[in-house]
């Protein structure tokens, strides 16, 4: 089966993204779906500044992400950047804008990866990869320090091609696209879901065209209807209390169910999590906080769990530990209903 997005899933947990889960996928070829409906303008600025500032565009995140590569290598090219999507601006399409950032670069001089992660305007690390190599070639149209296009101006291009504006997708923009047809080139990708269909939209990186549209398995698939947002019967602590209390009672296909698509792309990933949820004995809510509720949408919220938690005989230490444990959960609106979005150790 052929799996287009697991892989932009798996780049995204090897760039320190907070979903916790293992597994590995492999990629299918997609063919264009779609029209552009949208005239995208470049950005041409010089000179792009991000001083004083905690939240960044995508030109301003990847100038500053730029200004640590450099040092890493003179000839660096970007080559893939990542808006945590828990922490993108309600309104992204309008501003570009989100409060973490993860980036990489690349060089000619040999297959290496450099990574950057940008958090409230600071760069709060920048490593050199030692695991993933580049893939492709780098060739000498690629942008070297921003991309060609801005998130908000491919963001146009999708949402122009029906898909919803008030959903939060997964975002990132790659070269070593998991999409043999469009890997080696420079492309925005867009993954969602609606009513359980799963949505990857690819968009050119340099000229803002919609290339194609797959679903989760990397066929080609219809842009969706127009959608019409529908209020959440339950709030969004209400769904992952809920949650937690399914997995104590050892209920998982029916928590599975509390889990936003893009955390479950495909089965592999889906048998992951059930895999990870399958250790847990018992778990209880001690304390939960709100987290940075001035980042909160009317879409996506995040909080803090203080759980204990008890693992069956032999399960070892992975996402969850024996005794206390703190996760953050991140809560996201899928058809009109709260979902778990993320779980991971750090905010």
């Amino acid at each position: 089966m052929k799996r287009a997005v697991v892989f932009l899933l798996i780049l995204s947990l090897l760039l320190g993204m907070s979903i916790v889960g293992c597994s590995k996928g492999e990629s299918g070829e997609a063919t264009t779906s779609g029209e552009q409906n949208t005239e995208v303008t470049t950005t041409t600025t010089d000179e792009v500044s991000w001083e004083g500032k905690n939240e960044l565009t995508s030109l301003e995140a990847a100038a500053l992400a730029y200004s640590e590569a450099v040092k890493w290598r003179e000839d660096a090219v970007l080559w893939y950047m990542l808006p945590v999507a828990a922490h993108l601006t309600e309104d992204w399409q309008d501003t570009d804008i989100a409060f973490k950032w993860a980036i990489l670069f690349v060089s000619k001089q040999d297959t290496k990866r450099f990574n950057v992660t940008i958090q409230g305007g600071k760069v709060i690390n920048a490593v050199e990869e030692k695991n993933v190599p580049r893939i492709s070639d780098v060739q000498d149209n690629f942008p070297v320090d921003r991309p060609g296009i801005t998130m908000k101006e491919a963001g146009a291009t999708a949402i122009a091609n029906n898909m919803p504006s008030h959903i939060t997708p997964m975002i990132v923009y790659t070269i070593d696209n998991a999409t043999k047809k469009y890997r080696g080139q420079p492309v925005w990708e867009f993954v969602f879901s609606v009513n359980d269909v799963f949505y990857n939209y690819t968009i050119d990186g340099l000229t803002g065209e919609l290339l194609g549209i797959v679903d989760k398995n990397g066929d080609p698939i219809e842009p969706p209807a127009a959608q019409v947002e529908v209020e959440p019967t339950e709030s969004s602590e209400q769904s992952a209390r809920l949650f937690i209390s399914l997995l104590d009672s050892g209920q998982i296909e029916t928590a599975l169910g509390k889990m936003t698509s893009s955390v479950l792309p495909n089965e592999e990933r889906r048998q992951s999590w059930s895999n990870c949820f399958a250790t847990i004995e018992s778990i209880k809510v001690n304390s939960v906080e709100e987290a940075y509720k001035d980042e909160w949408t009317s879409s996506r919220e995040l909080y803090k769990y203080n759980l204990t938690v008890k693992l069956k005989a032999g399960a070892q230490p992975g996402l969850w530990e024996d005794g206390e444990n703190i996760r953050w959960i991140a809560m996201e609106k899928e058809d009109g209903q709260w979902k778990v979005r993320e779980i991971s150790m750090n905010p």
